[in-house]
């Protein structure tokens, strides 16, 4: 059965202004079928682009295809700068787009915001998450399992792809950057969910580009896989966001009148 519930937009400043998952949605499972609606609404998302989409994908496409014409002068570029000092930055800052310490840090920061009350914090960290899920655990990877594109250090150069196959070999997985998908994706719906502060973003977004930056430092990526990489991220940590503002419409689990099983269709105004 569906019910739909109707809210209107809270009051600015009020615990219930923050939009967003929250702790208890994750429990309850609603968080989780969020997510995929979010993962199908990517895939499905060309058919409802417009002109300024269009043309914005060429752009990222034709940046893309032109940082891989390039791809082994900026490598050798890179190359040539690496200090001791450039490798103790790009060690610490790669850490933001490992899932080893993202995911974990979300958790506990989407848990710590329920705790102190916190709803704003709370709901940001849980949209970085799905984020992170959704950028690095599947269009990523899946990206990736079409490409097969071979990583700088084993020296094939830059037009070394293997096509769509099943293999993880991870020599293999060089387009696009994983790093920069979790680091731009996470720190971009940070960003977007903080927009009124003039501090966030320049922070999140300095970090995801010194990510990205650190994977051709480390010779683990080629230019193009850090811009496409960066880019997907970025393009879906907004649109994850976007579709947990007021006004967007979810499925979500609840428990109808009589204590029936069903789901809610929610949407404000």
């Amino acid at each position: 059965m569906l019910a739909a519930v109707v809210t209107c937009p809270a009051v600015a400043g009020s615990d219930t202004a923050a939009v967003g998952p929250t702790l208890r949605d994750v429990y309850r499972g609603g968080y989780f079928l969020g997510a995929l609606r979010d993962a199908g609404r990517i895939v499905t998302a060309p058919v409802r682009w417009d002109a300024g989409d269009w043309a914005l994908a060429a752009g990222t496409a034709g940046v893309t295809w032109g940082l891989m014409t390039a791809d082994p002068d900026l490598q050798r570029m890179m190359r040539r700068n690496v200090t001791q000092g450039t490798r103790d930055i790009a060690g610490y800052v790669k850490r933001f787009g490992e899932g080893a310490y993202i995911a974990p840090a979300l958790v506990v920061a989407g848990v710590g915001g329920r705790v102190a009350g916190d709803s704003h914090f709370e709901k940001t960290a849980w949209l970085g998450l799905e984020s992170f899920w959704l950028a690095a655990g599947v269009f990523d990877l899946a990206i990736k399992m079409l490409a097969h594109r071979h990583r700088p250090y084993m020296g094939e150069g830059p037009r070394a792809w293997n096509g769509p196959g099943t293999s993880r070999d991870n020599a293999r997985q060089s387009f696009p950057s994983g790093h920069s998908c979790v680091a731009w994706s996470t720190l971009t719906a940070i960003s977007a969910a903080y927009e009124d502060s003039i501090y966030v973003a320049p922070f999140a977004y300095g970090i995801a580009t010194l990510t990205a930056l650190s994977r051709v430092h480390d010779n683990a990526h080629w230019s193009s896989d850090v811009f496409f990489g960066s880019a997907l991220g970025f393009f879906i940590g907004r649109a994850v966001v976007k579709w947990h503002e007021p006004g967007a419409a979810g499925i979500v689990p609840a428990a109808l009148p009589g204590g029936v099983p069903g789901a809610a269709l929610t949407f404000s105004f």
